[in-house]
């Protein structure tokens, strides 16, 4: 996980600076949303899913930030 997360930090430390473009200033933010075979599922389709599902997850939360499908899942486990 440690490596992913590390890839995804890189991935979304191009976000962290406005561009400007034709004098207007721009900021995008980005959200990833990961899903790891076969800790997740074998399916590719459900890969997918799983990735995608991560990532609505934390759009709903916060801006430029990645989850793990099994974080996800966790965070939604009654305790």
């Amino acid at each position: 996980d440690i490596t992913f997360r590390t890839e995804a930090a890189c991935c979304l430390n191009i976000f962290q600076d406005n561009f400007d473009l034709k004098g207007i200033p721009y900021t995008i933010h980005g959200s990833i949303g990961i899903s790891i075979s076969p800790q997740d599922t074998r399916d590719t389709e459900d890969l997918v899913v799983y990735a995608d599902a991560a990532m609505y997850h934390i759009k709903r939360k916060t801006k430029n930030a990645c989850c793990f499908y099994s974080d996800m899942q966790q965070a939604n486990e009654p305790s």
